[in-house]
């Protein structure tokens, strides 16, 4: 990957497990998984998070409310 490769989407309304909608009064885990050369950013609530979170995971935060 190449340096200007860092480009990182804003965070989704939404969590890519169960797609309920994250609002900015809950925390969340951001994850950064990389695909096809570039770095793809997916939000999970704590309870996705902890069940249904990829394997390959690059790099992970938690969003605090």
């Amino acid at each position: 990957m190449a340096d200007n490769d860092w480009r990182i989407a804003k965070r989704g309304l939404t969590c890519s497990g169960c797609n309920a909608t994250l609002s900015s009064s809950q925390s969340f885990f951001s994850i950064l998984l990389q695909r096809n050369e570039k770095l793809t950013r997916l939000e999970y609530c704590g309870e996705c998070f902890q069940a249904r979170r990829p394997a390959e995971v690059y790099y992970f935060w938690k969003v605090a409310a």
